[in-house]
């Protein structure tokens, strides 16, 4: 949200065509708000997510612009909206973005992508406006998939879904964790004992959402 308010983005179909729409609103609004579209290439725009940045709104979402399913971003604002940038690989295929914005004004988002015959997490910062290159963020023999950010002043902490089933019997899970971690420089960390406490091998969990109170607490 934003102080006075807050915005929404979400796909718009126009011809045939998905688009990202999105519009402010805020107190003052005794109507239905006027949506604008980000200029997106390609037909399939979808899935996006937000963050409040200062004074700017930053979207990110899933297209198929460059024919492999990929993530863009840019920023928007009641007057328009930056040139969507791609913030993934372009020779594979990304999906659910998530971003969240940092103390210092910084962002980051992170995705999964299949690439070879694994689900793997990437992310990318944007820092002075500016998108860094994407990273991999996971390495495991699970699956990784759906992640979800929170931010604690300047830490980013994700969650994240990691299943995995016998060899290529892929409606046959046989394991379906979820994971938290603190994205600590080149590394995950993992709180101690999460996988024996909070997700043992014999529930199936997905789909994790975490938040911050303003105590600092993480909720999961």
């Amino acid at each position: 949200g934003l102080a006075n308010g807050c915005a929404v983005a979400f796909p718009a179909e126009q011809k045939d065509r998905w688009c990202i729409a999105y519009a402010f609103v805020n107190a003052q609004t005794t109507r239905p708000p006027e949506f604008k579209l980000i200029p997106c290439r390609g037909n399939a725009n979808i899935n996006p997510a937000v963050a409040v940045s200062g004074k700017r709104v930053w979207v990110v979402w899933e297209s198929n612009a460059d024919g492999y399913i990929a993530i863009y971003g840019c920023w928007i604002e009641p007057n328009g909206c930056g040139k969507p940038q791609r913030l993934s690989a372009p020779d594979a295929n990304s999906y659910n973005p998530a971003i969240v914005a940092l103390e210092d004004g910084s962002l980051f988002a992170a995705w999964d992508s299949l690439r070879g015959s694994n689900a793997e997490l990437y992310g990318a910062a944007c820092r002075e406006d500016q998108w860094q290159p994407e990273r991999r963020l996971t390495s495991q023999a699970r699956l990784a998939r759906h992640p979800a950010l929170a931010a604690w002043k300047n830490q980013v902490w994700i969650a994240f879904q990691a299943q995995s089933y016998p060899g290529m019997k892929d409606n046959a899970v046989n394991d379906q964790r979820i994971a938290v971690a603190q994205l600590g420089g080149e590394q995950l960390l993992a709180p101690k004992g999460f996988f024996a406490n909070v997700s043992d091998p014999e529930t199936m969990l997905m789909r994790p959402r975490l938040a911050f109170d303003t105590s600092g607490r993480l909720w999961l």
